[in-house]
């Protein structure tokens, strides 16, 4: 037992206890302030306009990066992004950044875009050859696009020239020079060619307002000769001769009718004409065909039902009209649609197949008493690649080898 009293032993047992869980007041004071002393001072401090400025630069930078990975040029109104307002030098840069971007959609995309079709399997090798041809890109969407437009230009044409009586046997989207009976031209123009067991239609067709300006009526009994051969246009087009064929429909001056869409008036030859037309000589339609890159597959499943072929009407495949293509043609177009197209030469097969039996049929053509010196359909060159060139302006080689230097 101690001595001291509870008193004196109470108030020392509080002592302890108060020590051991906290210091004096003095001892932590002390404390503290050496603590806050040693603290270095702080080396900056971000304003709020100081922040929104890195913001900024950051992601100025970050579309600056974007940018090189699509354009190679740095972003458009950076210096808005940074500053908050436009600045003569920036305008400068913006300027300098779009002539770049042009020049570069212009020469360097065609040749990446080609190359990455090819890559994911879009195009053939004769897409790489055609962009050496062309030196230029086609979009497989477009070729679509171009396949629906021909297909209804040919159903408009149809629809206001030929008979709802006269069964259509085919129908096509030719190239044809702008002057009338002739062959070499340095423009051709688009045309829509319709055949029926009567007559030929050659129509002028605006592809833009979708309006037929004219058409030429040829009746099928007044066609004389049939010529099918290359058809050379330009001199870069000669790597590729199945692609550049072409054929010539001779026929009497007589009977043929041009009509204009907007007056509907008929012009025919005077009974003087008529009787002279052998001694006044023959006219004649130049046509080169247009090959086929899409599949008529293809072009179907874009709508909502299936599109009939804009190549061949299926009407062809019964007793009207002539009697279908020959064996031989079957089996030229059946080689020519293995990969979903239709070359140039094997589209004029068929079309000059199609006109030799319509013309057989109307009796302008007997195969058992034809003329070996005469024929009625011959092979031969239409225009050449030396005529081509000839064709060529003063300055063209120029142009062209400029040209190449620069895309290639």
């Amino acid at each position: 037992m101690s001595d001291l009293p509870e008193t004196a032993q109470a108030t020392s047992t509080a002592e302890k206890i108060t020590t051991a869980v906290a210091p004096p007041s003095s001892n932590l004071n002390t404390t503290s302030l050496t603590k806050l002393t040693d603290l270095p001072p702080p080396r900056f401090t971000l304003t709020e306009k100081a922040l929104d400025e890195a913001f900024n630069d950051i992601w100025a930078n970050n579309a600056n990066a974007i940018s090189h990975c699509y354009s190679n040029t740095d972003a458009l109104k950076v210096d808005f992004t940074r500053t908050g307002k436009r600045s003569f030098l920036g305008m400068i840069n913006d300027a300098t950044n779009s002539v770049y971007r042009m020049v570069q959609g212009a020469v360097t995309d065609f040749f990446r875009q080609t190359v990455l079709d090819f890559t994911y399997g879009s195009i053939g090798l004769s897409g790489l050859e055609r962009y050496y041809d062309d030196l230029n890109s086609r979009d497989p969407s477009e070729s679509i696009r171009l396949a629906r437009v021909r297909a209804s230009a040919i159903k408009s044409c149809r629809r206001e020239v030929v008979s709802e009586t006269e069964p259509l046997i085919g129908g096509w989207t030719l190239c044809s020079p702008l002057q009338a009976n002739t062959v070499p031209a340095l423009r051709l123009e688009e045309k829509v060619a319709l055949l029926t067991n009567k007559a030929m239609y050659v129509c002028s067709y605006d592809f833009g307002s979708e309006k037929l300006n004219e058409f030429t009526k040829v009746l099928v009994g007044d066609i004389v000769g049939i010529q099918q051969g290359l058809y050379v246009t330009s001199p870069h087009e000669s790597s590729h001769p199945e692609d550049n064929w072409g054929f010539i429909v001779t026929y009497l001056n007589s009977i043929s009718r041009s009509n204009t869409a907007a007056s509907i008036k008929n012009i025919t030859t005077t009974d003087a004409v008529a009787s002279n037309a052998e001694e006044a000589g023959k006219k004649i339609f130049a046509f080169r065909a247009i090959s086929d890159e899409v599949a008529e597959a293809a072009i179907g499943r874009g709508g909502g039902s299936t599109m009939q072929s804009r190549h061949l009407h299926p009407t062809v495949k019964g007793n009207q009209g002539g009697k279908g293509a020959s064996s031989a043609g079957n089996h030229d177009d059946e080689e020519g649609e293995e990969e979903g197209c239709v070359s140039s030469k094997h589209k004029v097969r068929r079309i000059v197949e199609l006109l030799r039996e319509c013309c057989i049929d109307a009796g302008a053509f007997d195969p058992d008493k034809e003329d070996e010196e005469e024929p009625f359909i011959t092979d031969k060159t239409i225009q050449s690649l030396d005529e081509a060139k000839a064709m060529m302006p003063l300055f063209g080689p120029l142009i062209e080898g400029l040209k190449r230097r620069l895309w290639l």
